[in-house]
This record gives C-alpha cells, sequence and structure tokens, in this order.
C-alpha cells in the first residue's frame, strides 16, 4: 500500500516548476497560504452553485471535491483528474470518489451529469473549445457549469506567452466568452476574482513585459 508521505514527495516532485517554485496541483501545507486561500475561495464559491451529480474536473489532490460534496444540494460528487497519484492522494486525505481521464475525453454518458466545476483547468488545455464541447455533452439540458481561469488582463497581459509555465493559453473576457458559446455554453454571471486599480494594472503590465523579454 503507496503510503502518504511516499504520495507527498512523489507529488511535490513532479509539480512544482523548479525555476519558479510555482506549484502545478495545491497540496494544502507544502504551497504558499496565499494561494491555497484562493483555490480554497473559489471552491467554496462553486459550492453555492453545486447540486445533483456534481463532476469536479482536473481535482488534483481532491481538497475542492470534499467542500463540494459538502454543498446541502450535492447528491455526489465525482472528482477527475489524468494524474492517478492525486487522486490516490485525495481518496486516502479527502475520502474522493476518484476517476482517473483525460478533460477532452470523459467517460460519461451524454446529459448524466447537473454541475460541472472546472476551476483553473482550460488555460492548461491545448483545445479549449472541444473542453467546452465536452463538458457541454455530459451536462444536463438544465445544468449548470462553474468555471474560473487567469483573466489574462492581469496575469500576463498584452503578451502571448503566459508568465505561468504551466499555462497553454489564457483569456481576455472577450475571448472566453467566445471559447463558451463556441462549446455550446451560454455564459450566465461572470464574478471578479481581483479587483485591482489602474495603478495597479500598470504596473502589471509593466512587470509582465520586463519579465517575458529579459
Amino acid at each position: 500500500m503507496t503510503s502518504i508521505s511516499y504520495l507527498i514527495q512523489k507529488i511535490l516532485m513532479q509539480h512544482v516548476d523548479r525555476e519558479t517554485n510555482i506549484p502545478e496541483v495545491i497540496l494544502i501545507g507544502y504551497v504558499d497560504n496565499n494561494v491555497v486561500e484562493e483555490h480554497l475561495a473559489r471552491y467554496l464559491i462553486a459550492q453555492r452553485f453545486s447540486r445533483g451529480i456534481v463532476l469536479d474536473i482536473a481535482s488534483g489532490t481532491g481538497y475542492g471535491s470534499s467542500i463540494l460534496a459538502r454543498a446541502e444540494k450535492s447528491i455526489y460528487v465525482i472528482s477527475v483528474d489524468i494524474n492517478y497519484d492525486l487522486l490516490r492522494y485525495g481518496a486516502k486525505v479527502f475520502n474522493i470518489n476518484g476517476v482517473q481521464a483525460d478533460a477532452l475525453k470523459l467517460p460519461f454518458r451524454d446529459g448524466a451529469l447537473d454541475t460541472v466545476v472546472t476551476l483553473e483547468t482550460i488555460e492548461h488545455l491545448p483545445d479549449p473549445i472541444s473542453f467546452i464541447k465536452e463538458i457541454s455533452r455530459v451536462l444536463k439540458f438544465d445544468g449548470l457549469v462553474v468555471l474560473s481561469t487567469p483573466n489574462k488582463l492581469y496575469s500576463s497581459p498584452f503578451v502571448k506567452k503566459p508568465l505561468n509555465p504551466y499555462h497553454i493559453k489564457e483569456f481576455y473576457l472577450g475571448e472566453l466568452e467566445f471559447v463558451l458559446k463556441q462549446g455550446g455554453l451560454e455564459p450566465c454571471y461572470v464574478l471578479c476574482g481581483k479587483p485591482f486599480t489602474k495603478l495597479a494594472l500598470i504596473r502589471r503590465v509593466i512587470g509582465t513585459m520586463t519579465k517575458s523579454n529579459p
């Protein structure tokens, strides 16, 4: 039987960028508390919308799935991730119901799910429209999707390549709305995770361009 300590060491070795120290996955207790707080806050918001059969895509270590499972209207939460070690950790620590699968090829029948939660996932994928189409496929006609992703205007404004080494594509709001509609979803609510001033945005732009052009 694989021990928790072995899984922790393996996850940390494989999922933390050595140059930037940026984690690819959230391992509570082993990454920066501010980062953990942001991710927990997203799941607490998603919990408000969770109902019926809930799918947590790219669940990672499963801490978020455990939050969704405590929603009053949640019946059953399924955690999907492509990494088996993360699912094993989640099963041991958070008692999640894990399924190893590719987010672009979900192993569920059409219209099977009431709620799909996918937080900080789409920016990691090479084909975001296909991802949204796959979510639309497994979602019931009256189902709900809760999706979060970095706002490029704040995370990497006016540069092509995201600063985060794990991100393939970050989106401005208009780009994200286009992808959602192309995939068959109609946005209902847009929530801002980090309000910022014009001065903060200017500093962010200058900092981003400096980092991307050493």
